[in-house]
């Protein structure tokens, strides 16, 4: 039950327990979950399949620097929440000194300085010493290069760090993403699009080729404009066809295809038998924070933000936030037996690039039946009619996925709350401002 005055909400700093909650999980501390007055139960496990557990790189926020991990010795879930599908990369021996590039062009001075404790890589979790710092004094554009494997039914999706040593911008007068079958050949690339990572420079690079089936290898590479010194790092070439059409930083590393799997992450609250289940909330909210890496208008395949249902994977009851492939916007729905009883979204596309704290509520308020979807302080859509599970006992709330070999979310996802009560527009609208103060920067 909320506690509520009529002067506004009790705690301006911290209001979910006030509202109702019975649950709130955050990325930064990804293996506890509060409830109200304890913990409630994480359940997490880095799915590989069969194969290699190869060690990968994870952004951590507050330090503003990507780390490495060793997942065979003990995985680690990423701090700023980033979750995308399984993820193979084809540039391999990008952990060398060159990163992987195989031809400098003539003109280019490539040095390697040494690396210090302030660099985009953070040195003591990786073990590298040195650095790629590229300088073109020439009066023509010149290219760092290397030919690699292209995916014959996938799109390629080519992702590199770049950072100025005057600090300054990164754009298509400094250096763009280059790929092509022949040495000299026209760029096939798609637009290079340049997202700041860090405030000292650091840029992320991404550009995307289509599946070649004819041209099994091609040239890719950085093209670096005359005048411009640029350390470069993290090269990475992905195939991609079921989730957002941009690489991940699978992870640099000495070996052929290295691969970063699913983070498989569910939370949930001690019932009354002290079981650890819990059954669909007659009257509810769930809230979401979610800070979106991609490139603005970046075309996005449906994903689950969170997701609860009945019973196992493929059962026709559940309650999710998702992302929508036909509209491009987040949904939030409710199925019964496979039949929709609620589906909201917005109906224009506003899905990437930014921060997206959202709330929906349903239950009964003086009399009438209502669910709410509401994004940044503004509600989205309204449903007054609807019907909720006449009984089920779903297992836990799934973070950024509804099945480990599908429906990635491929965002970052910071925090979540849920609550067992109804909540009216004007807390929903209050909640939902209030989530998003509470964003950090990931490398958006």
């Amino acid at each position: 039950m909320t506690i509520r005055r009529s002067g506004g909400i009790l705690n301006q700093t911290f209001p979910i327990w006030e509202l109702g909650a019975g649950l709130y999980w955050r990325s930064f501390d990804p293996l506890h979950v509060q409830t109200p007055g304890g913990l409630g139960v994480v359940s997490y496990s880095y799915v590989s399949g069969a194969g290699t557990l190869f060690p990968y790189y994870i952004y951590d926020a507050g330090r503003g620097q990507f780390r490495q991990v060793d997942p065979s010795v003990a995985p680690e879930f990423p701090p700023d929440g980033y979750l995308p599908g399984s993820r193979s990369s084809n540039f391999n021996d990008s952990q060398l000194d060159a990163r992987g590039f195989t031809v400098f062009e003539t003109g280019l001075t490539h040095t390697h300085p040494i690396l210090t404790a302030r660099h985009i890589l953070e040195p003591a979790s990786t073990g590298l010493t040195l650095g790629l710092q590229m300088v073109n004094p020439t009066g023509g554009e010149l290219k760092i290069r290397r030919l690699d494997t292209t995916n014959a039914t996938n799109t390629n999706c080519f992702q590199v760090l770049l950072h100025r040593s005057d600090g300054g911008a990164i754009d298509g007068d400094t250096a763009y993403l280059w790929a092509s079958a022949t040495t000299g050949g026209a760029n096939a690339m798609s637009a290079t699009t340049y997202r700041k990572i860090r405030e000292d420079g650091w840029w992320v690079l991404d550009a995307t080729l289509a599946p070649v089936p004819l041209a099994p290898s091609y040239y890719y590479g950085v093209a670096i404009k005359p005048g411009v010194t640029v350390d470069v790092e993290m090269p990475c070439i992905e195939g991609v066809s079921t989730t957002s059409l941009i690489a991940s930083f699978t992870g640099p590393w000495l070996s052929a295809n290295p691969t970063r799997y699913v983070h498989a992450l569910s939370i949930r609250r001690i019932d009354e038998a002290a079981v650890g289940l819990e059954g669909w909330h007659m009257d509810g909210w769930v809230a979401a924070l979610i800070v979106d890496p991609n490139p603005a208008g970046l075309t996005r395949v449906f994903g689950v933000a969170l997701n609860h249902e009945e019973g196992a994977f493929g059962n026709t009851d559940y309650q999710r936030l998702s992302m929508s492939s036909g509209e491009q916007n987040f949904v939030s729905s409710l199925y019964v037996g496979g039949a929709s009883e609620f589906y909201l979204n917005r109906a224009e596309a506003n899905t990437t690039g930014g921060v997206h704290a959202l709330v929906t509520s349903w239950g009964r308020h003086k009399g009438d039946q209502r669910s709410y979807l509401f994004e940044n302080g503004k509600q989205i859509e309204i449903d007054s009619s609807f019907a909720l599970p006449a009984a089920a006992d779903p297992t836990s709330y799934q973070i950024g996925f509804r099945s480990t070999s599908s429906s990635a979310f491929a965002s970052c996802i910071q925090s979540v709350a849920i609550g067992r009560c109804y909540l009216t527009r004007n807390e929903c609208r209050w909640l939902s401002t209030w989530l998003k103060k509470q964003a950090l920067s990931a490398w958006a």
